[in-house]
């Protein structure tokens, strides 16, 4: 996701974030997470598909198109503008995507490059608002991929 080696921008990044926004976002980076493509290659529900039926349900998904978060993610979309289609930018990570007029990097040189916290601040209150990578202690990790509800 983040193409850039750990380094000071991934301490710059979780420094920055309470501890409950950190759990979230580490799971969105690392796709360690409750969403049905990892439950599903840990044994814990049976196949990686969405309940939306449209696609398996992954991180990429989940913040662009799942049709179950369209009111959510358009607002995540108003606050993060033109790029809102790059999911390792909403996440706080480096990307090599270039300019496609200038050929330029859009996240400039890695050495210089910081993370924009509005927007990976934006995409966590987007995350929190699915629940799907929120800690609930109650839930029944049996039927936890069929969840349609949120709030």
């Amino acid at each position: 996701m983040d193409q850039a080696l750990p380094g000071k921008h991934t301490l710059r990044l979780y420094r920055s974030l309470t501890l409950d926004q950190a759990a979230i976002l580490v799971q969105a980076r690392t796709g360690h997470c409750r969403l049905n493509q990892y439950l599903s290659r840990t044994g814990v529900v049976d196949e990686a598909k969405c309940s939306c039926g449209n696609d398996e349900e992954m991180d990429r998904h989940l913040i662009l198109s799942c049709p179950r978060w369209t009111d959510e993610r358009r607002e995540l979309r108003g606050t993060v503008g033109a790029r809102s289609g790059d999911v390792s930018y909403l996440l706080g990570g480096w990307g090599s995507r270039k300019d496609v007029r200038t050929g330029q990097l859009l996240d400039g040189p890695k050495e210089k490059w910081k993370s924009d916290m509005e927007v990976v601040k934006a995409t966590i209150r987007f995350l929190e608002k699915t629940s799907r990578l929120t800690y609930q202690p109650e839930a029944d990790w049996a039927t936890i991929g069929m969840d349609h509800s949120h709030s």
